[in-house]
Parts: C-alpha cells; sequence; structure tokens
C-alpha cells in the first residue's frame, strides 16, 4: 500500500483536512469498487481522521469472517442493511 505522502494529489489537498472541521467522509459505490481502500488511504493522508469499515463491523457484530455469513444470519440484504445503518 503507497503511503500518503506517495498519493498523487497537489500540495493544496494537504490544507482539506482543517478546512473539513472533524466532518464525516462517507464512501458509497458498489462492491469491490475500492472504498476501503480509497478510504483507508484518504484516513492516512489526512492524519486527523480514522478509517471505519462498516463490513468489518458487520462482521464483528455477528461474529464471523465472512459477509455471506452476515447476510445470511440477517436473512439476506435488506437484514444486512439495517445492520450496517
Amino acid at each position: 500500500m503507497k503511503s500518503p505522502s506517495s498519493l498523487p494529489l497537489g500540495p493544496q489537498a494537504r490544507l482539506l483536512a482543517p478546512r473539513l472541521h472533524s466532518t464525516n467522509i462517507y464512501l458509497v459505490g458498489l462492491m469491490g469498487s475500492g472504498k476501503s481502500t480509497v478510504g483507508e488511504l484518504l484516513a492516512r493522508y489526512l492524519q486527523s481522521y480514522t478509517f471505519v469499515d462498516t463490513d468489518v463491523v458487520c462482521k464483528s457484530t455477528i461474529k464471523t469472517d465472512s459477509m455471506d455469513k452476515v447476510f445470511e444470519k440477517m436473512g439476506g440484504e435488506e437484514g444486512f442493511r439495517d445492520l450496517e445503518r
């Protein structure tokens, strides 16, 4: 994984974190689109942010390491979305 300093962002991007005033950033997209990868890199780059992956939180809550099991235990996608919220 690239270090935050090697990201192809201009110096003006370093000014972003203070301007956000600790506002939460949410990444949305299709499964496998890179939200977790980009989110972790963004949090490292901004330094004042903590990255939270809802898939990891959901798997921890259900006590499994498989998203398939989370969907199964929650009764499908609708139940998963409730847990995710």
